[in-house]
């Protein structure tokens, strides 16, 4: 009789054998993850494609999209913001083209999902540093407030 596995056990024996491979294995998640909570003060002299520096994550450190989010603190404005949140080797690594132009949470995997979720990126040198890109810009009001929940785990 021949032994049957599935996708999940085929991929804990891929990445039991080769270490590198444990940080593509995006279904599982292991040990503990931390979180950056981060304000962002959006200002009405801002324009779109301005990056704004959010935290530098440690070397190795993975990032996870998908229990990451934005949470939009104040009405931010009568037009359109969106934002990619990436880093300098790519500005939606992590999350692609979200919507901050109402109160509320707003999932990083939503609308698009980026780079960063199909390929799991394990944070170098070039990239440890976590930008939000204004990809959408008009109409902001002053005093508008974004906070970035992001999460990730340090190898």
């Amino acid at each position: 009789m021949a032994t049957i596995q599935s996708t999940q056990r085929i991929a804990q024996v891929a990445a039991g054998a080769d270490f590198n491979d444990r940080i593509n294995d995006k279904r599982t998640i292991e040990g503990a993850v931390q979180f950056a909570f981060i304000d962002v003060p959006i200002a009405t002299d801002n324009v779109a494609t301005n990056a704004i520096d959010l935290i530098e994550l440690p070397l190795g450190a993975i990032v996870y999209p998908e229990l990451s989010r934005f949470h939009v603190l104040s009405d931010p404005t009568d037009g359109v913001l969106t934002g990619d949140i990436g880093d300098s080797g790519d500005v939606d690594r992590y999350s692609d083209g979200a919507n901050l132009a109402a109160v509320g949470a707003v999932e990083f995997l939503a609308p698009a999902i980026p780079d960063g979720f199909t390929n799991r990126h394990q944070v170098t040198a070039a990239t440890r540093l976590v930008k939000l890109t204004l990809a959408t810009f008009t109409g902001v009001k002053a005093n508008a407030t974004v906070r970035v929940v992001l999460a990730y785990k340090s190898l």
